[in-house]
């Protein structure tokens, strides 16, 4: 599976960031805590389905899923060499 990112989509390029920091998220589960790089001190639990920020309540893909699952493929590939 390949993690497509839209140029013209700033959650892309956001998500991208997120995911230069991910040493800084919580593994939940099969979730993670990702903190908010808008809102200090905020963080939000992330699935490969869902996210708990305001984005995602409005029916968008959020950064943070983005995020999480651009992670996911590199951790992926990197087990598989």
């Amino acid at each position: 599976m390949s993690v497509l990112i839209d140029p013209a989509d700033p959650r892309g390029a956001s998500a991208v960031m997120l995911a230069t920091h991910s040493d800084q998220w919580t593994p939940i589960g099969s979730a993670w805590r990702i903190p908010s790089r808008s809102r200090p001190g905020v963080s939000y639990v992330v699935t490969a389905a869902s996210c708990t920020c305001p984005d995602q309540r409005f029916g968008h893909r959020c950064a943070h899923q983005l995020a999480a699952e651009l992670v996911q493929e590199l951790t992926d590939e990197a087990a598989a060499f």
